[in-house]
Parts: structure tokens; sequence; C-alpha cells
């Protein structure tokens, strides 16, 4: 038998067998677009209008149960924020905010004016009826 006791270790110009190899380079990537020449562009984050939300809170507080009273100026504002959101050229967002504001602002005042209509129509609706 050829081997030594104690093993023999190698000098420091050596390979270690006993150290983990290095990690693997990292993997190159292909680009996804075609190079046209142009830096790619990262994505803007759109803000939300605030006439958007505030149209669409309103018409949710209408919806609850305050009627006219905040459904007329959710509808208001829900015609400002589209106005403004068609001028910024997408730069503001809340599109669907503002529509949800105005549906829902047109909707309670649908049902409100038909609720009067068959108040006013039915006079004897809203009075206790005896029963003799």
């Amino acid at each position: 038998m050829s081997s030594s006791y104690p093993p023999q270790y190698p000098g420091p110009n050596e390979p270690n067998p006993y150290q983990a190899p290095p990690p693997p380079p990292p993997p190159s990537y292909a680009p996804s677009m075609p190079v046209t020449g142009y830096a790619p562009v990262g994505v803007v984050s759109q803000r939300n209008s605030g006439l958007a939300i505030t149209s669409f809170v309103l018409a949710l507080v209408s919806f609850c149960g305050f009627g006219i009273l905040t459904s007329i100026p959710a509808v208001i504002c829900g015609h400002l924020a589209l106005s403004k959101i068609s001028q910024s050229n997408s730069a503001i967002g809340g599109r669907g905010l503002a529509m949800a504001g105005l549906i829902i602002g047109y909707i309670v005042i649908a049902l409100n004016i038909i609720v009067a209509i068959v108040l006013l129509a039915a006079p004897g609706l809203l009075t206790p009826t005896t029963g003799q």
C-alpha cells in the first residue's frame, strides 16, 4: 500500500479537490423586442383622475340611500372626469371609474323619477287604510 498518513493536502497553487465548483455564469437572454434603434420605453403607471374617483364614490353613496342628493353630483363629476381623461392623451387614468359613476348615477336618477311618478300617480298609496 502506498498511501501515506496523514493525507497530503494540495499546495497553494494547486486546485483544492474539496472546494465547491464556481457557480455557472448567468444565462444570456435574447432581446424580447426587435431592435429598432430606439431605447425601450418603461411602463409608466397612470394615476386615476380624482374626479373619476369622486364620481364613483358619490354614485355608490347615492345607490345606498342618498338618492338625488349625491347622484346628480356623481353624474357631473363623471362627465368632467371623462372630458379631462380624453384631453390628457392617456396621461390620466380612471375611465372605468368615471363610467361606473355615470352609469350608477343615471340609474339612481331614473329610479328616483320612477318612484316620484308612481307616488304622484297613486296618492292613496302612502295613506294607511282602515279595515272598514
